[in-house]
């Protein structure tokens, strides 16, 4: 027969058909989906319980509504209407057994320890949106020199390693401004010869009291070879020092390749102005042949250019490189900088030349007289004098500036290590 029940959430009462126990149905009230019991208490009919002392008398059997009353004849209408809705079967919702896909379990009307509650999964937070970082501020040179250092790679447990580069970077320092003061000290001369051309020239012996030396070629001997041949050893001597570089940076075989470089073009120089100024062979007892001598000659020369270009090229690649893992990438920029402004130079020097010429006039200077500032030919020793000094001063700028970017370098390495200690 049909049980009336009590609604948990409208606390309205309707009635249940027998085949809906167990299953799941919905109050025809307030719509909420119940799980019917498969047994049910006595507690859930009404007038099943007794009454409590000085309470309200629970209606009895004959006030209560009974199961005929639900039922519909055929061609006819219910006697009287079921509690909280319309007398029809449309009252009580079956909505099949319980464990379905598309809804979760209802609570059940028994207590919760023989029917637990269901839970609902958890919703899933949303991502959050994706917020694309912005470009950092532009700071100035000041503000990054005063910026924390934050090394980009691992801090090695030894800084001996970053220390020895840093003084290999030092002497190369070193080794640049002295090769600086050789066209400085061009310079002076030729301004020297420029003005006093009788006593900058004249022959005779000089201050070593040698017949065949005179006064002007001790000057010249003087601001090439002295400050020359102690910076092309300090340059050696650093490039194989920054060749201890650490593992983590990948530039110790750059250093390594500078260094190479470098001995073969001192090599070089030393074959080259041997055999055609001290007669190296005669004086060694070397049994060259003669035709042999030209080519070693012409050898030497060929190798002079292309390996000292390879080591400077190799050694602004070293310092570009360790700039990574010193957290200082600025240094590729100064590196790259140097680059252009070391092939800039030439091309306006050569433009310069097409409207102001002087090569073939002091060339023919050179041939009839020794030097282009002699002859009486004003014209021709003005643009040899330009010329010197706008050569000798690109030349000192040039070296300036690469010693300014290994200057950096050096900077950048004691920062890193005074961040590490």
């Amino acid at each position: 027969m049909p049980i009336t029940l009590n609604c948990p959430k409208c606390h309205k009462p309707f009635r249940v058909r027998d085949e809906s126990i167990g299953g799941r149905v919905r109050c025809p009230s307030c719509g909420a989906v119940l799980q019917v019991p498969a047994a049910l208490s006595p507690a859930s009919h009404f007038g099943t319980g007794d009454d409590t002392p000085g309470g309200p008398t629970a209606p009895s059997s004959l006030d209560r509504p009974s199961a005929d009353d639900s039922a519909v004849k055929p061609g006819g209408v219910p006697k009287e209407p079921m509690l909280g809705g319309v007398g029809r079967r449309d009252d009580m919702v079956d909505l099949g057994p319980p464990g379905g896909r598309d809804l979760p379990a209802p609570p059940s009307i028994k207590s919760p320890s023989r029917a637990p509650v269901q839970p609902l999964p958890p919703a899933r937070a949303p991502a959050p949106p994706t917020m694309i970082p912005s470009a950092p501020p532009r700071t100035t040179r000041a503000e990054r020199k005063r910026e924390p250092v934050v090394p980009l790679g691992p801090v090695p447990a030894d800084s001996s390693a970053w220390r020895s580069v840093s003084g290999g970077l030092g002497l190369i320092r070193f080794g640049l401004f002295l090769f600086s003061l050789v066209f400085l000290g061009a310079i002076g001369h030729a301004t020297w010869i420029a003005v006093d051309y009788e006593n900058a020239m004249k022959d005779g012996p000089g201050f070593l009291g040698k017949e065949d030396w005179p006064r002007w070629k001790e000057l010249l001997v003087a601001y090439t070879a002295g400050p020359i041949i102690p910076g092309v050893l300090m340059l050696l001597l650093g490039r194989l020092r920054c060749a201890g570089a650490p593992r983590e940076s990948h530039a110790g075989s750059l250093a390594l390749g500078a260094a190479f470089f470098t001995f073969v073009a001192i090599l070089a120089v030393v074959v080259y102005g041997g055999l055609t100024y001290f007669d190296l062979a005669a004086k060694l007892n070397l049994n060259i042949p003669a035709d042999l001598l030209p080519k070693i000659n012409l050898t030497a020369q060929y190798a002079i250019v292309p390996a000292l270009l390879s080591a400077e090229v190799l050694t602004l690649l070293f310092i570009g490189q360790i700039g990574w893992p010193l957290g200082r990438p600025y240094l590729q920029r100064g590196v790259a900088g140097l680059m252009v402004y070391a092939l800039v130079l030439p091309a306006g020097i050569l433009i310069g030349h097409l409207y102001y010429p002087a090569y073939d006039a002091v060339k023919k200077a050179i041939e009839t007289t020794g030097s282009p500032l002699a002859g009486g030919d004003d014209d021709t020793s003005q643009r040899a004098l330009i010329w010197g000094v706008i050569l000798l001063a690109a030349a000192a700028m040039l070296l300036l500036r690469y010693a300014g970017v290994a200057g950096s370098a050096r900077r950048a390495i004691r920062k890193y290590l005074s961040g590490v200690a």
